[in-house]
């Protein structure tokens, strides 16, 4: 029964009521946002981006070897296989004995196939490559970022160099491509326009949209995120400023100064970023010194060197990597009764799955 003296309260107004202490903590006295909260990686996505990035450049050289290194190339794909299975803490590898017998029967028999199967080979080779890593690298991956953040960081930027060489001349025909499509759907001054309609300048509008579109968005998200650094991280802003600057003082010296081609300064510059930046990021002077002659190292091979040579040189490289990190492995974990004996990373190079 309601009291004689109660005020009437209308029901929309009976339904609103104040938020509670936690919700107007959230809605309104939010704290302010940090680098963390808007710009920082976690540590699933930088196992993400590190095993995928691996796995596709492992593949793409792969794929990318000349004829005459793919027997060598096989049995380095053998050295990485066993290097994956020494990686698994919970798995034993195979012994010593069984490695050399197997990869040397696969080089054996690549080498008597016919030219039909060896192409056929090579061609599921990449997948193999890929499966590897994706599938192999997950966990040793993420154990270095858990146990050993710095040696990550490491093997990452040396897989970023060797990524950059391999990948610019791709993205720079194909961006090309887009350009001369472009171009070529305007008629030339004088001459009868086309259909606007037809299937010539449907696929030139579309080649324009991507190119200059795509140009736009990634200059728009750039600027943003450019703007997001400087107020949040004005340290990293530093730091990346440096970068760009180098990468583009490095463009410039090997298009003018060395009269290096577009491709060439552009693979060059990009590399020159990647390694300023695992110097000011790098703790240990070594890592630091490496990944820097890693990128000055390899300039020379993607300047002169054919596209073959060129890949195999490169996934060499990457299985080096792979067989560094897999010593890196057994000095933050320990030795146990899985994980491979190392003593040295030559060791681990020769025999990578010798089980202690």
């Amino acid at each position: 029964m309601m009291r004689p003296n109660a005020p009437v309260v209308d029901d929309d107004e009976e339904s609103v009521r104040a938020p509670d202490a936690p919700q107007r903590i959230r809605l309104v006295e939010a704290p302010p946002a940090t680098f963390d909260d808007e710009l920082g990686w976690t540590d699933n996505a930088r196992i993400q981006v590190a095993v995928q990035i691996s796995a596709v450049l492992l593949a793409a050289t792969w794929q990318g070897v000349g004829e005459r290194w793919r027997p060598a190339a096989l049995a380095l794909l053998a050295t990485h296989a066993s290097a994956c299975g020494a990686a698994q803490r919970q798995r034993r590898a195979p012994l010593a004995a069984a490695q050399v017998f197997i990869s040397t029967s696969a080089v054996v028999a690549f080498a008597g196939a016919s030219p039909a199967t060896r192409a056929y080979v090579w061609r599921s080779g990449a997948f193999v490559c890929y499966a590897l890593e994706a599938l192999g690298w997950h966990r040793p991956v993420a154990d270095l970022v858990d146990l050993a953040f710095p040696r990550f960081q490491h093997a990452l930027f040396a897989t970023l160099v060797v990524a950059t060489y391999v990948g610019m001349p791709p993205l720079y025909a194909f961006a090309e491509k887009l350009e001369i499509d472009a171009a070529a759907g305007a008629p030339p001054p004088g001459a009868p326009s086309a259909p606007e309609f037809g299937p010539d300048a449907v696929s030139a509008k579309l080649a324009a949209a991507v190119l200059y579109g795509g140009t736009s968005l990634m200059l728009g998200l750039s600027a943003s995120i450019w703007y997001r650094m400087y107020v949040l991280a004005p340290d990293l802003f530093r730091v990346f400023t440096t970068v760009v600057v180098a990468g583009v003082a490095a463009g410039l010296g090997l298009y003018v100064g060395a009269r290096a081609d577009d491709v060439q300064a552009l693979a060059g510059a990009t590399a020159v970023s990647f390694a300023v930046m695992a110097y000011l990021a790098l703790d240990r002077i070594w890592a630091k010194r490496s990944v820097v002659a890693l990128a000055l190292g390899l300039y020379p091979c993607f300047a002169l060197l054919d596209r073959g040579t060129f890949a195999f040189a490169c996934f060499a490289t990457q299985v080096a990597v792979k067989v560094h990190a897999l010593y890196d492995l057994h000095v933050v974990r320990g030795r146990s009764r899985t994980t491979a004996r190392l003593d040295h990373p030559a060791a681990a190079f020769l025999l990578p799955s010798v089980v202690a």
